[in-house]
């Protein structure tokens, strides 16, 4: 989810269960059949108590997940909202967030290249995070 901010920033987030200091993009996950637009509007709301307008596609990352023999495709749908304001408060408490904050382009960049560096056992779901962002830095 890329919630667009004031001053050309964007919205990242943090989890109870992350190490400290990590903050990344809000993520979602779709319901059974739901179109990814919808998604992406129902997830805002939920983690961010926003409501977004609009919901404009940015892009697809397409990851192949392997295990064994076994090959998992799982599509990120990469979407924008319009610029919003006010304080973001996550309407579900399962989500466990405990933390905004408002990146500009340079901050962002800074938390791609934190999450490609990550040490285990956080190394791959560092490297699978920050491709997103890589995907975000290259057309905002």
């Amino acid at each position: 989810m890329v919630v667009r901010r004031p001053g050309g920033c964007v919205l990242l987030s943090t989890k109870s269960f992350y190490p400290p200091g990590i903050y990344r993009l809000p993520t979602g996950k779709l319901e059974p059949g739901e179109d990814p637009e919808r998604g992406f509007i129902r997830e805002t709301q939920e983690e961010t108590g926003f409501h977004p307008k609009t919901a404009s596609r940015m892009g697809t990352i397409l990851t192949t997940f392997v295990y064994r023999e076994d090959k998992i495709f799982f599509p990120s749908f990469i979407f924008a909202s319009e610029e919003i304001e006010g304080v973001p408060s996550p309407q579900d408490p399962d989500e466990s967030i405990t933390g905004f904050l408002d990146a500009d382009r340079l901050a962002l960049a800074q938390v791609e290249k934190k999450l490609s560096h990550m040490d285990e056992p956080w190394k791959d779901w560092g490297h699978w995070r920050a491709a997103a962002h890589k995907f975000v830095l290259a057309y905002i």
